[in-house]
């Protein structure tokens, strides 16, 4: 509804999705019925926490199935902005 008042564009990332699959499905369905994509659903992952205490943000842990799933996030954030990725 925020963003939908200021005019601006908006996608989901559900986090922790494997915790409660009904409340992701709900999300999904809500998503779904105002018309805003789901760009990825994050798995519960210790490893955010060693990266948070080693201030280090999840993809520079090294290849993990979290970085992967936020660089596909991104990369897809990137094409409804239809701008180009700065990511390296």
């Amino acid at each position: 509804e925020l963003c939908g008042h200021f005019r601006v564009s908006a996608a989901v990332i559900i986090n922790k999705s494997d915790l409660n699959a009904a409340m992701a499905r709900e999300i999904h369905a809500d998503c779904a019925a105002k018309g805003l994509p789901v760009v990825a659903e994050l798995p519960h992952d210790p490893q955010m926490v060693h990266a948070m205490v080693r201030g280090l943000a999840i993809t520079e842990m090294g290849d993990s199935p979290m970085s992967r799933t936020l660089r596909v996030a991104w990369e897809k954030i990137v094409q409804l902005l239809n701008v180009e990725s700065t990511y390296q």
